[in-house]
């Protein structure tokens, strides 16, 4: 799991967009901090624009369960 969250901050950090398509399953969301839900597509469509665009990042504390 850790590798996988790896990968995605490296795919932000380098807009590397094949990571992304490699990684993300086609129904997949995620749930932003202050409670929103955004779909695979709407995210994607974000990255490619620049939006939200990370400059560093790192994973910490990932336990598997």
């Amino acid at each position: 799991m850790e590798a996988i969250q790896r990968e995605l901050v490296r795919a932000w950090i380098t807009h590397d967009r094949s990571i992304l398509d490699r990684l993300l399953a086609p129904d997949w969301m995620v749930t932003h901090a202050d409670g929103r839900m955004s779909a695979r597509e709407e995210v994607l469509r974000e990255f490619d624009s620049g939006g939200n665009r990370l400059l560093e990042g790192r994973v910490e504390d990932v336990k598997d369960v």
